[in-house]
């Protein structure tokens, strides 16, 4: 290298290394790099200390390396080969680009793609869950599955600081799934961190947040006696989640109440005192009107939800479809080139050529690009009774009477003429109505019946 292409070299971002093709008794079985710049040693900080003649086996922990076949082929072509490995020893999945360089020699443009793997597969399984049935109880489909955490808890976080109460989501049986906002130091600090407390905090969330379409539950906490409320958030009629608030007092609870409470959970009772008097104060009006809120909030995420599932099932839906229409062309295609006889597939109306078959190509001595949008004439011989106007009469019977069998006389790209028996029929493909001309050379057959 030059000085400028060392430094440039050198001084890019991607990893990139030079290599070479190794051979035994005349068949490539592994590489060898013998150059590479910063960043790819940084990639192999895990795997060795020396790039230099590391070998693709080494790399890759596997013999011959992956894709060797396909390296082995593009530096035959000169084209540029794209293909993704997973690295075990430094727990990447890995990007690469190979470039050919001359024989045997090749450049490797290695980037690492680990996040984008990981987040196809988390798409992929998020997709899976959300196709699968919606049957009560079943327990396939979660609240992450559907919203993003990070989302949910800006939302609570913003919505417990506007309305000054405690906020957070949890399972439907009572688990937190969202970390807690706003809450009180008597809830968090306090009755939470006692077993018999916390058992009974659960118990009360799972309870309070159980899905009804009439409106938000609001009672006091079966816990500590707070005011609570809560609204279940479900998908297709699933309960998934509770959106839960409260964390309140009004005139109805006291703090003899909280006294006699902590003595029933081993909770000292005068540090319960003093928290549940700093609990905010809140009439039973505006808190009732702060749970219709949440109400229609979580009836909302209901609806997002379930609309999510629609999206994912027509997605699926989509791409099994377009799958299936893949595997039957490339069925067709397969076919369609394997036949014995030439196959025409032209236009109902015009009789142009829409595509050929492989053995058209060679019967007639045409590349593809020299027959589409051509008229039959191009391979017709020039006698009267093989003229386009027959040609035409012929079609429109195919159309209008039924299929038709006859004699032909074709014609070569170089001029030759030879003898094809033609089974012409009208068709629907590709949702379009076609004419399907099957030519078979009869050339053989008329020489047997000559003789």
């Amino acid at each position: 290298m030059t000085n400028m292409y060392e430094v440039l070299f050198d001084s890019f971002p991607t990893a990139i290394a030079v290599a070479e093709l190794e051979f035994k008794d005349g068949v490539a079985c592994d590489f060898t790099i013998f150059e590479c710049n910063p960043a790819f040693k940084i990639i192999c900080k895990g795997i060795t200390a020396d790039c230099s003649s590391l070998k693709g086996s080494d790399f890759f922990k596997i013999s011959p390396p992956p894709h060797l076949d396909g390296i082995v082929k593009v530096l035959d072509s000169g084209a540029t080969y794209e293909y993704s490995a997973k690295v075990e020893q430094i727990f990447k999945n890995l990007k690469i680009i190979v470039i050919p360089l001359g024989k045997n020699k090749f450049a490797l443009n290695v980037s690492d793609n680990s996040e984008f793997v990981q987040a196809k597969q988390e798409l992929e399984r998020k997709i899976f869950t959300l196709t699968k049935p919606l049957e009560a109880g079943s327990g396939n489909i979660s609240f992450n599955d559907i919203f993003d955490l990070d989302d949910m808890q800006a939302l609570q976080d913003q919505f417990a600081d506007a309305t000054g109460v405690a906020s957070i989501i949890t399972t439907p049986d009572g688990v937190p799934i969202t970390k807690p906002s706003n809450f009180s130091r008597l809830c968090n600090d306090l009755i939470r961190k006692t077993p018999k407390g916390c058992k009974n905090c659960y118990k009360s969330d799972a309870e309070i947040g159980k899905l009804c379409k009439d409106g938000p539950i609001v009672r006091p906490c079966m816990s500590g006696g707070l005011w609570d409320a809560g609204a279940g958030i479900s998908v297709g009629g699933r309960h998934i989640a509770n959106w839960l608030i409260g964390q309140v007092r009004d005139e109805t609870q006291s703090e003899e109440k909280i006294r006699a409470y902590a003595r029933m959970i081993d909770l000292d009772e005068d540090e319960a005192a003093k928290a549940f008097n700093e609990v905010t104060p809140m009439s039973s009006e505006r808190f009732s009107k702060i749970a219709d809120v949440v109400f229609t909030i979580a009836k909302q995420m209901s609806r997002y939800a379930y609309q999510n599932v629609q999206q994912a099932r027509l997605y699926r839906d989509k791409e099994r479809s377009i799958k299936e229409k893949m595997i039957s062309e490339y069925h067709y295609e397969e076919i369609f080139n394997a036949s014995h006889d030439a196959i025409f597939i032209q236009h109902a109306t015009t009789g142009k050529i829409i595509d050929v078959n492989d053995r058209m190509l060679e019967m007639y001595g045409y590349l593809k690009n020299e027959v589409i949008n051509f008229d039959v004439d191009l391979f017709s011989s020039d006698d009267p009774r093989f003229s386009h106007k027959v040609a035409k009469e012929k079609f429109l019977a195919a159309v209008n009477v039924g299929p038709q069998s006859f004699e032909w006389q074709a014609k070569r790209k170089n001029g030759e003429l030879f003898p094809v028996e033609v089974h012409l029929s009208h068709s629907q493909i590709g949702n379009y109505p076609r004419l399907l001309a099957i030519v078979r050379d009869i050339t053989e057959r008329k020489k047997t019946t000559a003789d």
